[in-house]
């Protein structure tokens, strides 16, 4: 179970890293921090790094949104950017996985 929600989290993981930066949708900032916060927890576990300086208000954020997620595990918080915060990533695998699976890249000439 824990290997399936791994390779479905890390392919939602490079389809969103693949996106189009300036989009028609834009994310607000409480979503970037709280995907930030879930992504670092679900890859690297506990935020153990030190507090940065209050003037660096950006690192600031985004280590308090992660220090406030200690105690989840690194599969939960897998599972809940995968049920929670992408809903239709399942629908989303479910039509890319063949889709992907089924085509051969070949150099292009």
């Amino acid at each position: 179970m824990k290997d399936i929600i791994e390779r479905k989290f890390f392919a939602v993981v490079r389809i969103v890293q693949n996106l189009p930066k300036p989009g028609l949708i834009q994310t607000p900032v409480n979503a970037k921090l709280q995907l930030y916060a879930l992504y670092k927890q679900a890859t690297e576990g506990p935020n153990t790094s030190p507090k940065p300086n209050f003037w660096n208000i950006v690192r600031k954020m985004k280590w308090s949104a992660w220090k406030q997620l200690q105690d989840l595990s690194k599969e939960e918080a897998m599972q809940f950017i995968l049920m929670n915060l992408l809903p239709s990533s399942a629908n989303l695998l479910q039509i890319m996985v063949p889709i992907l699976s089924s085509v051969k890249l070949t150099k292009m000439m």
